[in-house]
């Protein structure tokens, strides 16, 4: 076979240099995609608690309709609660209800005008289940360590700020207080 006047070989012609840079262009953004979706998924998996699976609607049914009333715990005394009088304390919050009584005394929701803390204790282990902010906050920080949870929320005007821990194997506010919130990106210094 001869080849014809560009190098190519006779009856195939080039693609033109702009369409070669697009489909550079399409595979590295596919690849650069599908890099970003495999790193999301990497880091979800290490941040979130595999040993947790979420409910069903029927299974959170089942699982509410075994607490009796009496065996959830209401907001320790001093606790400013958003909720109105007479809710349940994890009203408009999310996070797995107990599965027995038994279960109930070790799990708890802290409302606060910040937002709601859902915690529970193993021993005296403590483990963060879940922060929902109120209307207008953010959570801008959370920890648990050991037998202790802090969390704050933060608001263009104020910061709540809850520490919990394990008292006897069931969970208990330490302590909640709000100052004006900080200026700026609100990161810096602990308060």
């Amino acid at each position: 076979m001869t080849n014809g006047p560009g190098g190519d070989p006779p009856g195939r012609r080039a693609w033109p240099a702009p369409v070669l840079l697009v489909l550079i262009w399409l595979a590295g953004a596919v690849v650069a995609t599908g890099v970003g979706v495999l790193a999301v998924r990497l880091v979800a998996t290490q941040v979130g608690d595999p040993a947790v699976a979420p409910l069903s609607a029927g299974e959170a049914e089942a699982a509410q309709s075994t607490v009796p009333p009496s065996s959830v715990p209401g907001p320790s005394p001093g606790v400013a609660s958003t909720a109105a009088p007479g809710a349940s304390p994890a009203a408009g919050t999310t996070g797995p209800p107990p599965s027995s009584p038994a279960a109930a005394a070790n799990v708890r929701a802290f409302p606060s005008a910040g937002g709601t803390v859902g915690m529970s204790c193993s021993g005296q282990v403590a483990r963060l289940l879940y922060a929902t902010p109120a209307d207008g906050y953010t959570l801008d920080e959370q920890s648990a360590t050991g037998d202790a949870v802090e969390v704050r929320f933060e608001s263009d005007s104020s910061r709540v700020r809850l520490e919990l821990t394990c008292r006897n194997g069931a969970p208990a506010l330490l302590g909640e207080r709000t100052d004006p919130a900080r200026g700026g990106s609100g990161h810096g210094e602990d308060g």
